[in-house]
């Protein structure tokens, strides 16, 4: 049995503005139903909420099937991140992760030193030289990029595509956000 819902209500859900969860009816033109509305903040909230939780998650997978050493998940980000983007200063690197150079150095000559990293020279900066991957942190990309394919392709999701696709540019729409607010607040 559901509790009718006023107009107005039905006028938020409609433009947006909310959302209302599952046991919705309409019965001579009232929508009735229990129902829970959650404004986009609320949703906002649950999209954080669920990000700090897959975060988590990550970390939990890649410590389990890396380990402590060679690829932690830290490590791995740093090298998987060089393979899309290509050479970076420390800076960049740490800036995008919003950490400090001096914070994000040392991950930085762990990978050097392991011969996963060197450091090229920077036309643009004689002081601050590129970062990029060496033959041998390829080859580490390329095992990683096996290694994550194999357990993606064991999850279990049914959602469509297109639909995990403009899961991804929220995300991105929310931390480009939260970047935009973090460079007013400085």
């Amino acid at each position: 049995m559901g509790v009718p819902i006023p107009e107005a209500a039905v006028s938020v859900i409609r433009t947006g503005h909310c959302h209302i969860d599952k046991t919705l009816s309409v019965k001579g033109g009232a929508v009735t139903g229990k129902a829970t509305a959650r404004t986009k903040p609320d949703e906002v909230a649950r999209l954080f909420e669920e990000s700090v939780l897959l975060y988590l998650r990550l970390n939990t997978w890649a410590a389990r099937f890396y380990g402590k050493g060679q690829l932690s998940g830290p490590r791995r980000t740093v090298l998987v991140s060089l393979a899309r983007s290509g050479p970076q200063t420390v800076a960049q690197m740490a800036r995008r992760r919003s950490q400090s150079r001096q914070r994000f150095q040392p991950l930085v000559d762990a990978l050097v030193a392991d011969g996963l990293l060197e450091a090229l020279a920077n036309p643009a900066h004689r002081q601050s030289p590129l970062i990029a991957l060496t033959a041998r942190g390829r080859k580490m990309v390329d095992r990683i990029h096996r290694i994550e394919g194999l357990w993606r392709s064991r999850l279990k999701l049914t959602h469509p595509v297109r639909q995990i696709a403009q899961s991804v540019e929220v995300v991105r729409a929310v931390r480009l956000e939260l970047e935009r607010l973090l460079a007013e607040h400085k």
